[in-house]
């Protein structure tokens, strides 16, 4: 890679890392629209883990919920090699219209994960994607299968429900996330 290049991969992370920041995390003052745009910057610099505009569109946070937007940065990710990218779009799929097709997107991302040797997936990763992925088989009253690629990450799984249980809203969420973390005991870790 050419020193140019290097030095235009430290900008696309440190512009990554601040909108990262810009969530309201270590002490930075929350901006949705700030970190928006940041994420865009590193996209274009071609920072891989810029999915998080994809996020963004989803979820409506600096800018209006559009599920189609969102579908196409994950697809662009995914194709940039970002498996997390995957994750996102079997999520997003299970929140569609189309969510039978999500089973077979979570068994490909699981696949993936399995033979994957890059472990910096980001912040929290691939703990989150699994726990996304066991939290709403459970909400729905569906058994979660067990893959192969979710056996490596069992403690880290749990360790993300136990953060993820501070900022429980009410009771329902509260016992699907318990159940998630008699599920991962029971099935992701040694006895």
């Amino acid at each position: 890679m050419s020193e140019g290049g290097e030095t235009g991969s430290a900008l696309a992370e440190g512009l990554f890392w601040y909108a990262e920041k810009l969530h309201g995390y270590e002490g930075v003052e929350k901006s949705f629209e700030d970190a928006l745009g940041l994420y865009r910057q590193a996209a274009e610099l071609g920072y891989p883990r810029a999915f998080r505009i994809g996020e963004m569109h989803e979820r409506g946070l600096g800018t209006p919920v559009d599920p189609s937007q969102a579908l196409a940065c994950y697809v662009k990710a995914r194709e940039g090699g970002d498996i997390i990218g995957l994750a996102a779009i079997a999520r997003l799929v299970g929140r569609s219209q189309h969510r039978e097709k999500s089973e077979d997107l979570w068994a490909k991302f699981f696949s993936v994960l399995q033979n994957y040797s890059d472990h910096d997936l980001g912040m929290d990763e691939p703990a989150g994607s699994i726990h996304t992925y066991l939290f709403w088989k459970i909400a729905r009253g569906e058994e979660p299968r067990v893959y192969d690629g979710m056996k490596a990450h069992g403690h880290d799984v749990i360790g993300y429900g136990q953060r993820y249980m501070e900022h429980a809203d009410d009771e329902t969420q509260l016992d699907i996330l318990v159940n998630v973390q008699r599920w991962v005991l029971a099935n992701l870790t040694s006895h």
